[in-house]
């Protein structure tokens, strides 16, 4: 798949931050036990986190043409699992999820939101092709 280089920054500027947020968050619930309050690892995370993120708002305000490029690769990707046949109620959930991740990208492409987090459960698989993109 030859995709802009731009589309590809998109991406990995998403999956550092998912995968920082979701650190960060083992990382409170590991080393805090769920007290409340300032962490003192999860928040220096955060704090990454939110530059990452202005540098992904920024590419997104640059290349409106690489952001649909990026959304519809997800989309795409999206659709078959939402077209799987229908099974269990984990399949079917896996489904429902596809459909509300596609309805966030369609956001992103008409411009309304930035990203979109993969949820890491159900739509698994469409996270690690997504990984396989990136060099």
């Amino acid at each position: 798949m030859n995709l802009p280089i731009e589309t590809l920054d998109l991406e990995a500027l998403r999956q550092r931050i998912e995968a920082a947020e979701n650190e960060a968050g083992s990382l409170s619930d590991y080393l805090d036990r769920g007290q409340s309050g300032p962490s003192p690892v999860a928040d220096p995370v955060r704090r990454i986190v939110e530059l990452v993120k202005q540098q992904l708002s920024a590419l997104v305000a640059e290349r409106p043409a690489a952001v649909a490029a990026w959304a519809d690769l997800h989309i795409e990707a999206l659709t078959q699992i939402a077209g799987e046949p229908p099974g269990d109620a984990i399949a079917q959930t896996r489904k429902y999820v596809a459909r509300q991740t596609i309805e966030a990208w369609q956001s992103v492409r008409a411009g309304n939101q930035t990203y979109v987090n993969t949820n890491w459960y159900y739509l698994a698989g469409h996270q690690k092709a997504m990984r396989r993109l990136l060099p």
